[in-house]
């Protein structure tokens, strides 16, 4: 039946029959056009609970108008290529029985990890069979990193792992108050392909490390952690000033993460950690200024900051400390120091100096072969000593050189120079 139509007033049967095809079509009420029964489609919903190697999937069967009567066994098809179908090799079957009006879901648990998925719902009885139109799509988790080291190399935390399984990215989060629970809880400090990465910013401070594997939109589930006490970083741009001839300024530049300096000295050679000597400076100024040139010490700053010291880093002068004096009775004695080097090209002179007279190497030849005079001056007049074949390298430490000999017009006096 195309359509209705009703007359407008009572018409005989006679009539009907002789008229019906002549009647126009303004004697009649148009009710409608035929339509198809409505009936909605069953859906595929998105995953759920998605893990490792499972998620849950979900569908729903609609009323339909009542269109959809009684139950209905339902399933899904799944698979790794889209559009799937009943041809996936992945396919849930059988899962259970819907009636109309109500979801249904089934948890597959033998997924591939880290692996992308496309699933389609569908119905079906002893006579009817419809699938999802809609088709979802999702991820399975990839595994934890493993083997986490977070290292403390000279003021840089060295972080490293073994990749999760199928992890396209590992997520590395650093938070200094708690363990990171969140690829947003703290700091994202890196987020990459690789399996190691430095940190710079940890110096002086104690930090939490989390680290998440990464897949699309999916994260690992749960995280790996490590929790590391950092040391600060050395002082840097160290530099010696003399402020006069037995006086000298050690200045220097706050090591990363420093809290203060810690300035250790002793004789005999470089102190290995702070208690190895005597410490004669622990503040947070950048210079030590010290006068005792008449001894040969050894300096080393040492960082300090988080209850941890530094590797710390040894202090050298790059230059000669020469005296002169009467080894019998200890007398300073005025005296005359020329440097030349071998060629005659660069020389360098001072005269009427008492000890000890200290040279910055940057004043003086260097290389191989520098010829070193010194010359005592009043009442040793014409004694004059030289050594040569003596290397002076610059940024090198020079310690000590003694030369002793008698003076011709003094038999009984010895002069004795260091440097």
């Amino acid at each position: 039946m195309d359509e209705i139509r009703v007359s407008d007033i009572k018409r005989s049967d006679a009539w009907l029959d002789a008229t019906y095809y002549t009647v126009t079509k303004s004697d009649f009420i148009t009710i409608g056009i035929e339509q198809d029964a409505p009936v909605d489609t069953i859906d595929v919903n998105a995953t759920t609970a998605i893990g490792t190697q499972k998620a849950t999937l979900n569908g729903y069967l609609p009323t339909g108008d009542g269109f959809y009567v009684g139950n209905f066994d339902y399933g899904f098809w799944m698979g790794t290529t889209t559009p799937v179908t009943n041809t996936n090799s992945v396919n849930v079957t059988g899962a259970g029985v819907v009636a109309a009006g109500n979801t249904f879901t089934r948890t597959p648990e033998t997924l591939a990890i880290g692996t992308r998925y496309y699933a389609r719902s569908w119905i079906k009885n002893a006579t009817y069979f419809q699938n999802s139109t809609g088709e979802v799509s999702w991820y399975t988790r990839p595994l934890l990193p493993t083997g986490l080291f977070v290292v403390d190399n000279a003021c840089v935390a060295d972080i490293s792992w073994t990749k999760g399984t199928n992890a396209t990215k590992t997520i590395v989060v650093r938070n200094a108050a708690n363990v990171p629970t969140s690829s947003t809880d703290g700091t994202v400090v890196y987020n990459d392909t690789g399996t190691s990465f430095s940190d710079t910013a940890a110096a002086g401070s104690s930090q939490n490390y989390s680290i998440w594997s990464y897949t699309s939109d999916k994260l690992s589930v749960g995280w790996t952690n490590e929790t590391r006490h950092f040391a600060p970083c050395d002082p840097t741009n160290v530099n010696i000033d003399v402020l006069s001839n037995q006086t000298f300024n050690i200045s220097w530049t706050l090591g990363v993460g420093t809290l203060v300096t810690v300035a250790v000295r002793k004789l005999g050679g470089f102190p290995t950690d702070a208690n190895d000597g005597t410490v004669v400076h622990n503040d947070t100024s950048t210079y030590h200024i010290t006068s005792d040139s008449t001894t040969l010490w050894y300096y080393t700053l040492f960082s300090f900051s988080n209850n941890t010291f530094s590797s710390g880093i040894d202090v050298s002068l790059g230059g000669l400390i020469i005296s002169c004096f009467d080894e019998q009775t200890n007398e300073s004695l005025y005296f005359d120091v020329s440097i030349v080097n071998q060629s005659g090209s660069e020389t360098y002179e001072s005269l009427n100096n008492t000890g000890p007279l200290v040279l910055n190497l940057t004043e003086v030849p260097l290389g191989d072969h520098i010829k070193i005079i010194v010359s005592a001056a009043s009442n040793y007049s014409d004694k004059v000593d030289e050594f040569t074949s003596y290397d002076t390298e610059e940024n090198a430490t020079v310690s000590y050189f003694i030369l002793s000999y008698i003076p011709e017009s003094k038999d009984l006096t010895n002069v004795t120079c260091l440097n």
